[in-house]
């Protein structure tokens, strides 16, 4: 019986027909501590735990929908398993109905394994004894907006841009706080966590009263609601050099309370990153006082694209002012010229060619791709016609079009940033990449960042070396 696995697809034709063997992380902060969940028959399975968790207790629980998106009373189940050769297994009792039905997992570990919710739990169907994944409700549709973010360098100064940076007081003040949270911390990563844990324990949402939505003023009063949560998260991350955008929308757990609402999309490690710090915040001010409360709702850190897609539905990305990624604020096209640098792979000669931009060499995305076949880093490459995308599969073979290996052709006298939408192992990334004579071209250490491959340079010899072995 053949497998199926909770995976993010990039053709919203696709989406409804259909579910590849390439899985969408389900806890997406680091590779070691990626969870897939699998489908096969009566059993559902989440795979990748890291090995210390072996004998940690999961528990997942169950409840049917209807076609609505409504609770159909009294369907729940509930199970627990012990982790055992890093995967959770459930076995399902075999008497549930056919319809969809939604899930949710947390995980006992301690320090071991961030104890919670495994994030990407969600919908899934039984028909005829038989479980496969689904959609979360608006999946759909916010995979086709999520497409449309542009990751170049003028969306990443747009996203970048001070909240004050007409107002110099202001924007100190946000300066201070952020550094007061962020200090002693150096990755980007974990700069956000610290802001999105910092705002959902010290701000409460204002049920009465008055509130503002002006960042200094949120610090002050300590209350908002959303519009100011998300105003305040996004200051402090650009403050810290983290791009972030104002996303607006509705969100809700059922077709009942659906209101509009607002989140932060931040780009950390060249991805998208969705975060709500309004559902991540306990605190609430009702009744004329606070109401502080010692924990959080971490899952709505970092959610991944289909656990957000169940209660959130994206309308529009922007920023400190209407920004809905125009090409006329497309980056300026930049001066190429050929490039004179030899690449060694493995210890190995290898002609391909390659162009200069901005002191920096680009090599053809499928030139790369088909030199590192075979190694450890090997990857696939994918072209989605329908949306223009790109997709990047590690660890998968290479199949050739026949265009590899050739001459570079005579450079362009400019060249404009890519803005083809690149999914690597079903996440969102934007390396900076560069359309020339209709072929994408990319940096060795962005591609070897990703698919962890060591890049070298070797100045007496003018050569790029690349070593695959790990």
């Amino acid at each position: 019986m053949k497998k199926k696995y909770l995976a993010l697809l990039l053709s919203a034709a696709l989406l409804v027909s259909a579910f590849p063997a390439t899985a969408f992380a389900a806890h997406q902060v680091r590779g070691s501590k990626d969870v897939m969940w699998v489908f096969d028959g009566e059993t559902i399975t989440a795979e990748g735990f890291p090995a210390e968790c072996n004998g940690d207790t999961v528990h997942m629980s169950y409840q049917q929908f209807d076609e609505n998106w409504s609770i159909i009373p009294f369907t729940g189940q509930s199970f627990s398993t012990k982790i055992k050769n890093e995967k959770a297994t459930f076995h399902l009792k075999g008497t549930e109905k056919d319809g969809l039905y939604q899930m949710q997992a947390t995980f006992d570990s301690g320090e071991k394994f961030s104890t919670g919710h495994l994030k990407n739990a969600g919908y899934f169907r039984i028909e005829n004894g038989e479980t496969a994944p689904a959609l979360a409700r608006y999946e759909a549709k916010n995979l086709e907006d999520y497409t449309m973010l542009r990751g170049d360098s003028e969306a990443m100064k747009f996203a970048l841009k001070p909240y004050y940076a007409d107002a110099p007081a202001s924007q100190k003040v946000i300066d201070n706080k952020a550094a007061e949270i962020t200090a002693g911390i150096t990755d980007p990563y974990d700069k956000a966590a610290a802001i999105f844990e910092w705002v959902t324990y010290n701000v409460a949402y204002a049920y009465e009263g008055s509130y503002s939505s002006d960042p200094v003023t949120v610090l002050k009063d300590k209350k908002a609601v959303c519009v100011g949560y998300t105003n305040l998260t996004n200051a402090l991350l650009r403050s810290v050099g983290i791009p972030a955008l104002f996303t607006s929308g509705a969100a809700g757990h059922s077709s009942n309370s659906m209101v509009g609402h607002s989140w932060t999309t931040a780009y950390i490690d060249q991805r998208p990153v969705m975060i709500d710090s309004t559902w991540g915040s306990w605190n609430t001010f009702e009744n004329g006082k606070f109401n502080w409360k010692d924990y959080n709702s971490p899952t709505w850190f970092d959610a991944s694209l289909h656990s957000f897609s169940q209660t959130h539905n994206i309308w529009e990305f922007s920023g400190t002012t209407s920004y809905y990624y125009k090409a006329e604020m497309l980056p300026a096209p930049q001066k190429v010229s050929a490039s004179s640098a030899k690449l060694q792979v493995d210890g190995k000669a290898v002609s391909v060619g390659a162009y200069t931009i901005n002191g920096n060499t680009y090599f053809k995305l499928r030139d790369i791709a088909a030199v590192l076949n075979g190694t450890d880093a090997q990857f696939s490459v994918a072209y989605d016609n329908t949306l223009s995308s790109i997709t990047l599969t590690s660890g998968e073979a290479y199949a050739s079009v026949g265009t590899e290996g050739r001459p570079a052709a005579a450079p362009p006298a400019s060249a404009s940033e890519s803005i083809s939408p690149l999914f690597i192992n079903g996440e969102r990334r934007f390396p900076t990449a560069y359309l020339i004579h209709g072929n994408n071209y990319f940096k060795l250490r962005d591609l070897g960042n990703i698919f962890d491959f060591a890049v070298g340079w070797d100045s007496a010899s003018s050569t790029i070396t690349v070593e695959t072995s790990k």
